[in-house]
């Protein structure tokens, strides 16, 4: 996982959740404190393999330039999501949990909880543009142990943004209307 220190991705307070009998909140706290704060440590961290890597690898130099592009893109497309979650609709829905009116959203729910599946939908597919580049982030043979530290990163964020998402969908934007 993109680990947040002191922090289990799959566990809150001792073991899985069931995240259906889990308050709005419990999960808003939990996606902002594992998921999006690991998942921009994680494409930080990202940010300078992935420019080492090209730099370093120049036999596999245009695979690896269009690796960086697609982890440049999903970087940037996720980081506008997360800010627009954390701005828009996590406020909304612990608004309306306080209130007792989950579902009761004074948004256009439909086309926001669209775009938002959309994006995720696009995110997997980035996802998966990585792995097939990458071939599922394994290293081959001699002259690319320096990929060893960037694959393994890719590896983690592909696992915990896919985490991410299947929370997010399945537990959180069903609240949402």
């Amino acid at each position: 996982m993109c680990p947040v220190p002191g922090v289990d991705p799959a566990a809150d307070g001792g073991g899985a959740p069931n995240w259906g009998e889990r308050s709005v909140r419990d999960l808003v706290e939990h996606v902002l404190a594992v998921h999006h704060a690991g998942e921009r440590a994680c494409l930080g961290r990202l940010r300078g393999l992935a420019e080492e890597a090209v730099r370093r690898g120049a036999e596999a130099a245009p695979v690896l330039r269009k690796v960086a592009a697609t982890l440049a893109q999903l970087t940037e497309e996720l980081l506008a999501h997360m800010e627009r979650e954390e701005q828009v609709l996590f406020p909304l829905l612990l608004e309306r949990e306080a209130e007792g009116r989950i579902g009761a959203a004074r948004w256009d729910r439909e086309t926001e909880l669209s775009r938002l599946h959309r994006e995720h939908d696009h995110a997997g597919d980035l996802l998966e543009d990585l792995r097939i580049l990458t071939r599922d982030y394994r290293i081959d043979g001699a002259g690319q142990e320096h990929l060893r530290p960037f694959y393994a990163a890719l590896g983690e964020l592909d696992a915990d943004l896919q985490l991410h998402i299947e929370l997010e969908n399945r537990w959180l934007f069903s609240r949402a209307g």
